[in-house]
C-alpha cells in the first residue's frame, strides 16, 4: 500500500455514488459523525475495500430479495471517530445474513457461501485491512442481516 492522506467520508461518499447506481433497487444510507475523517491509508485498497463490502452487502440483499420479492432492500454505511483515537467503519445490511456455520472462514480464500462468488472478495478485504493495521469483525445485524465492522486506529 501507498500510505497518504484518506478522507473516508469523501471516500464514502464516492463508494456510495457508484454502488447506488448498479443498485437502484436498494436505499444505501451514509452516516457519519464527523463532516471529514482522514487517516493514512492507501486511497484505491480502501476504496476497493468498501466496493466490495458494498456489493457483498447487496449481493446478499438481491438473495433476500429472490425469497421475500416485498421487502425494501437497505445498506447503512457508518464512520465513528471515537476518543480512543480510532475511526470505525460499518456496513450494515437487510439481507439474507451470515452463515452460522463456516463463519470463522468467510475471509480465507475461495470459501464462498455464494452461489456465483469466487471467495477472493473477503479474502482481499481482509489482507487490506491487516495492512493498514486495522481489525475486521462479522457481526449478525438484527432482526435479519450482516453487519461488518472495521476499525482503524488513528495516530498521536
Amino acid at each position: 500500500p501507498v500510505m497518504t492522506p484518506v478522507d473516508l467520508v469523501t471516500l464514502v461518499h464516492q463508494s456510495i455514488t457508484f454502488q447506488q447506481e448498479a443498485n437502484n433497487d436498494i436505499s444505501i444510507e451514509f452516516q457519519s459523525n464527523h463532516p471529514t475523517c482522514r487517516f493514512k491509508g492507501d486511497h484505491s485498497q480502501i476504496e476497493q475495500v468498501l466496493t466490495n463490502l458494498i456489493q457483498n452487502a447487496a449481493d446478499s440483499i438481491h438473495e433476500r430479495f429472490e425469497k421475500d420479492p416485498s421487502i425494501s432492500g437497505k445498506i447503512t454505511v457508518s464512520l465513528e471517530r471515537t476518543e480512543r483515537k480510532s475511526i470505525i467503519l460499518k456496513v450494515e445490511d437487510n439481507g439474507i445474513g451470515l452463515p452460522q456455520q463456516g463463519r470463522e472462514k468467510l475471509t480465507d480464500p475461495y470459501v464462498t457461501f455464494k452461489e456465483k462468488g469466487t471467495g477472493l472478495g473477503l479474502a482481499i478485504v481482509r489482507r487490506i485491512i491487516e495492512d493498514h493495521s486495522g481489525r475486521l469483525y462479522f457481526e449478525d445485524h438484527k432482526p435479519i442481516g450482516a453487519r461488518v465492522v472495521i476499525e482503524f486506529q488513528l495516530g498521536s
